[in-house]
C-alpha cells in the first residue's frame, strides 16, 4: 500500500490530484492547513507528500502564508517531531511563487510542479512518481501495537489470545517477532506484534524495544506479565498499572565507617519516566469492570483455584536483580517513593527505550500482575493466573480501544 498525503487548501485541486493518483493499492489523505499537516506527519509515515507552497497556518487563518509549504519541508528535514516521508513534491499555481521557491527545491533535489488545468504535464509527472514509489516499495512492516514479554509464560499467554500469527525474522537479529491482525469492537483493523526478550532485565528490555521501535514503528508499546508486590499494600494476583518507573539501583554507593567497620550507604538518584495521564485516566474509568470480567472468565474455568484481583495504579521501579528479601525493599526502594507497591526487572528499560528511540509520540504502559511478595516464600504457583490476568486484561482493553 502506497500512502499519500496531499497538503493543499484548494478543494478542487485536491480532488483532481487524488483522482490522478488514486487506485486500489494507494491510500490518499489530505489536510488543508500547515498545522494539520504537521500533526499528521507526527503520527504517520507517508510514501509521498504533495505540498502546496502557499497554505493557511490553521483553520482560523483568513490568508495563506506564502512560504508555509517550505516551512513544513524545513521541519521535515530538521526532524522536528516528524516522521520523514519517502518522497516530497511541491506544487503551486502561481508562476511568481514558483520562481521564488525554485532555488529552495533545486538545492534539495525536490521536484516542484506548476498547476495548470489545461496542461496534463503535472498529471504525467505524478503518475510516474507513483509508479516509481510502487516499484521501490518494500514490505510495510509497521505495526499499530507492540506487546513485549520477558519470559515464556508471559509470551505464551499473549500468543494464545490471537490466531494467524506469522513469524517475521530480521537479518542478524536473534529475536523472533510474531505479527497478526485483529479487529476492534469499532471495526478498526490493528496490526499487532508480539516478542519476547532474549534475557530478563532492563538491558534486555531496552535493547528489544529499541529494535522494535526502529524496525516496526509501533504507535503503542505495552508490556504485560508478572511482578513482585509489597505485602500489605497489594494482594497476590492484583494488577499493577505502572504510573511511573525508574531504576531503583541508580545512584551512588558511599563508604560509611562505624564500630571500627566499613559500611556502605546508598544514595539514590532515580530518573523517573511517567506514563501518559490520558492512559491512566482511561484505565481508571473502565479498568475495574474489564478486570472483573477477566477474573470471572478465569474462575468459570478454574473452579478449583478461584482468584480475586483488583486494579492498582502506582509507581513500579525496576532493578537488575530478583528480590527475595522484603527488607531490601524497605531500606532501598520504599524511601525512593512512598507510594510504590510493586517492582520488576524490565519496565524502566521498556519506557526508556520508547521515550528515547521514537521521534513521534508513542504511547506506552506496563501492566503486570503480582505473583509474589519478593520474600523467602517466593515461588511460581501464581505465574499461570497472573499471566492470564495481565494478557487478557490487555486484550480486552485493546478490543474496546481503551488502549
Amino acid at each position: 500500500m502506497i500512502n499519500i498525503l496531499i497538503i493543499d487548501d484548494d478543494n478542487e485541486r485536491i480532488r483532481k490530484i487524488a483522482a490522478v493518483v488514486k487506485s486500489n493499492d494507494i491510500n490518499v489523505e489530505y489536510v488543508m492547513t500547515k498545522n494539520e499537516a504537521l500533526c499528521e506527519l507526527e503520527k504517520n509515515k507517508y510514501d509521498l507528500v504533495i505540498i502546496d507552497i502557499m497554505l493557511p497556518e490553521n483553520i482560523d487563518s483568513t490568508n495563506p502564508q506564502p512560504t508555509a509549504g517550505i516551512d513544513i519541508i524545513k521541519d521535515i528535514y530538521n526532524r522536528v517531531k516528524i516522521i520523514p516521508p519517502r518522497s516530497i513534491v511541491g506544487v503551486t499555481s502561481s508562476n511568481e511563487t514558483f520562481e521564488n521557491s525554485k532555488s529552495f527545491f533545486e538545492e534539495r533535489l525536490i521536484p516542484i510542479l506548476i498547476w495548470n488545468e489545461s496542461d496534463d504535464l503535472w498529471k504525467k509527472q505524478l503518475v510516474e512518481k507513483v509508479k516509481y514509489l510502487k516499484l521501490n516499495k518494500s514490505e510495510d512492516i509497521s505495526v499499530d501495537i507492540a506487546i513485549v514479554t520477558a519470559i515464556d509464560e508471559e509470551f505464551n499467554a499473549v500468543k494464545q489470545l490471537y490466531e494467524n500469527w506469522r513469524i517475521h525474522n530480521i537479518e542478524n537479529d536473534p529475536a523472533m517477532y510474531f505479527i497478526t491482525e485483529i479487529e476492534t469492537d469499532k471495526g478498526h483493523c490493528k496490526k499487532v506484534l508480539l516478542t519476547k526478550l532474549c534475557d530478563m532485565g532492563m538491558t534486555a528490555a531496552s535493547n528489544a524495544v529499541t529494535k522494535v521501535m526502529i524496525n516496526f514503528n509501533p504507535k503503542r508499546v505495552y508490556m504485560i506479565g508478572i511482578c513482585g508486590g509489597v505485602r500489605n499494600e497489594v494482594e497476590l494476583c492484583d494488577l499493577i498499572v505502572t504510573t511511573q518507573t525508574w531504576d531503583y539501583g541508580s545512584g551512588k554507593i558511599k563508604p560509611k565507617t562505624g564500630d571500627q567497620k566499613t559500611y556502605y550507604k546508598f544514595e539514590p538518584s532515580p530518573k523517573q519516566i511517567t506514563t501518559k495521564p490520558e492512559i491512566i485516566t482511561n484505565l481508571t474509568y473502565s479498568g475495574e469492570s474489564i478486570l472483573s470480567t477477566v477474573v470471572n472468565e478465569w474462575n468459570n474455568v478454574h473452579k478449583d483455584k478461584p482468584l480475586v484481583s483488583s486494579l492498582k495504579f502506582c509507581p513500579m521501579p525496576s532493578g537488575a536483580s530478583v528480590i527475595c528479601d522484603p527488607s531490601l525493599f524497605e531500606e532501598i526502594i520504599k524511601p525512593q517513593h512512598r507510594k510504590c507497591k510493586g517492582f520488576d526487572m524490565e519496565t524502566f528499560g521498556v519506557y526508556y527505550a520508547v521515550q528515547y528511540t521514537s521521534t513521534k509520540s508513542t504511547d506506552f504502559v506496563s501492566i503486570k500482575s503480582v505473583s509474589d511478595f519478593a520474600d523467602t516464600e517466593k515461588d511460581d504457583n501464581y505465574h499461570e493466573a497472573c499471566c492470564y490476568l495481565s494478557s487478557n486484561f490487555l486484550k480486552k482493553c485493546i478490543y474496546s480501544e481503551i488502549l
